[in-house]
């Protein structure tokens, strides 16, 4: 098993950041190797929520429909999700901070956990910074696109 976190400060607000990003039709345009994202069933997002992610954050190119289940869903704060069918069990939290003596500014924070166990030592660290990196990646894309306007 891993816990890796990645954190940055993006100058946008945070209910105008975690509005953008806690909305699945938006997460292609952030999300390492998502394709595209379809909200299963009626209602507005929140605990219990799936959606289904063509995705593949290693190799797009062999991207595969993945069913997310939101375990936490605070609109404006704070979202976690997890995927069961993938390769490796996984659990992503993303949430949105305001930072107190600067305005406008929030601190947007993306932690993933994956169960790995049983595999090669040698591997887990490879895993463990690929999963680094993408949250990474995905920090960038985002202060990308929200500081731009």
């Amino acid at each position: 098993m891993f816990d890796v976190t990645s954190s940055m400060e993006i100058a946008v607000s945070r209910e105008k950041i975690a509005a953008f990003a806690m909305d699945p039709a938006n997460f292609p345009q952030f999300m390492e190797g998502v394709k595209s994202v379809e909200k299963k069933g009626e209602g507005p997002m929140g605990e219990r929520s799936k959606v289904i992610m063509d995705a593949n954050p290693g190799d797009p190119k062999k991207s595969k429909p993945i069913t997310y289940t939101f375990i936490l869903y605070t609109p404006g704060y704070v979202m976690r999700y997890k995927y069961l069918d993938g390769t490796f069990p996984a659990e992503t939290t993303v949430s949105f901070e305001e930072i107190e003596d600067k305005p406008n500014v929030t601190l947007v924070k993306i932690r993933t956990k994956e169960q790995i166990e049983g595999l090669n030592k040698v591997v887990q660290p490879f895993l463990k910074s690929a999963a680094k990196g993408n949250n990474d990646k995905m920090l960038q894309k985002l202060k990308k696109l929200m500081e731009r306007g």
